[in-house]
């Protein structure tokens, strides 16, 4: 009888277990039982870029067109 009454209580307190995670309360229990969520990876390159060679570097300033005026003569 005991033992029949033990394999109730269990039975019942399953159940009672089983529908309380669907009882909506403030702060979910399922958001504290799971980890946060991750921010999703970035999508991979498109397949040309493994391929792009970078345009070749540009070359040093052309001499016909110097930075600074040449010197002036000095005046007589």
């Amino acid at each position: 009888m005991g033992a029949l009454l033990l394999w109730l209580l269990l039975f019942f307190n399953a159940f009672a277990l089983h529908f309380s995670y669907h009882i909506p309360r403030r702060g979910s229990h399922y958001r504290r039982m799971c980890p946060p969520p991750r921010r999703p990876q970035p999508p991979p390159p498109p397949a040309w870029f493994y391929f792009y060679s970078p345009p070749p570097p540009s070359p040093p300033h052309s001499p016909h067109h110097p930075s600074s005026p040449p010197p002036r003569p000095p005046n007589p």
